[in-house]
């Protein structure tokens, strides 16, 4: 079960700046072959447990989430995603209370596609869909 999650949505250029950051934080030269800038709306959906459970128990909880974006009549899936936390064979990894884990998702979309406001969904593991309104207006924009 968790007790909430929160979207936070970036563009290439802010994704540039977590890789250099992360790289500098490791001590390492980030290359110009690991900057990759393709146009995408990038975001990164953090739920936040309220129960401890075992990856293998709480697996369909978090593994299974789901996060989409509602534009006019249209429904725009992710073109990527990916798990922070990962079932690593047979070991089991508790996520307790105060436990947050972080799904990364990629969206094709347009500066156009985002003049109005759009549907946030966040579809959990379990089926219960959890939308609101967002304004990502100029989100796109690298000026």
């Amino acid at each position: 079960m968790y007790s909430n999650s929160n979207v936070t949505f970036f563009n290439d250029w802010q994704s540039v700046a977590l890789e250099s950051a992360a790289a500098h934080q490791q001590m390492r030269e980030l290359k110009a072959d690991e900057i990759q800038t393709n146009g995408l709306l990038h975001a990164y959906l953090e739920i936040h447990a309220a129960e401890t459970w075992t990856f293998r128990s709480g697996n369909g909880k978090f593994r299974h989430s789901h996060l989409v974006l509602a534009i006019g009549d249209r429904v725009i899936q992710p073109v990527g995603e990916e798990r922070v936390i990962k079932d690593e064979g047979s070991n089991k990894v508790l996520v307790g209370r105060g436990w947050v884990i972080t799904l990364a998702f990629d969206f094709d979309v347009s500066p156009e596609d985002l003049r109005n406001p759009v549907g946030v969904i966040v579809i959990a593991g379990d089926g219960h869909k959890h939308e609101k309104k967002a304004d990502l207006k100029g989100i796109l924009n690298t000026d």
